[in-house]
């Protein structure tokens, strides 16, 4: 009787040992390969606190808006911030939807997400400038550009810490 380490063929036998059988409801086994899943965006730790500190943003610029012009300033000062928490949100919720097989898949996934996001921002911008009409310009600019420039700086320290 033969052992598997007698066999002529070792590399194929060491090749189909890295296969994972999976029970299928009609009780046969198949052999799959294992593939590396990538986790859904709004699963990773950068996207969390990406999403966090947005959140967290929006009351700081609605409070420091409010300091700046009043009640208006605070609800412009947290438009500002809450779009990109919308876009980013929803870039997140793109990127998780489908499970790409390929690099070029994946590319395309992420591409398609981005410009959604560009684009839902064109919206949402177009939207608070034409149906509020006591928008406090400084406020809302200056936490659209601060909300913006946290997605770089999140990303950036959670790279930093893996």
């Amino acid at each position: 009787m033969l052992h598997c380490d007698q066999v002529c063929g070792e590399a194929i036998i060491r090749r189909f040992a890295r296969l994972v059988f999976t029970r299928e409801s009609r009780g046969r086994s198949w052999p799959q390969r294992k593939r590396n899943r990538v986790n859904p965006p709004l699963k990773t730790r950068s996207i969390r606190t990406l999403l966090c500190w947005q959140a967290a943003a929006i009351v700081a610029f609605a409070a420091l808006g409010g300091l700046w012009s009043g009640g208006h300033g605070a609800v412009s000062g947290a438009l500002g911030a809450a779009i990109n928490l919308v876009a980013n949100f929803v870039y997140a919720l793109m990127g998780g939807i489908v499970r790409p097989a390929s690099a070029t898949g994946a590319l395309f996934v992420i591409m398609r997400a981005e410009a959604f996001k560009i684009g839902l921002i064109l919206v949402q911008l177009f939207l608070a400038v034409k149906l509020y009409r006591e928008l406090v310009v400084g406020p809302f600019v200056v936490a659209f550009i601060a909300s913006a420039l946290l997605f770089a700086v999140a990303i950036k320290s959670e790279a930093l810490k893996a």
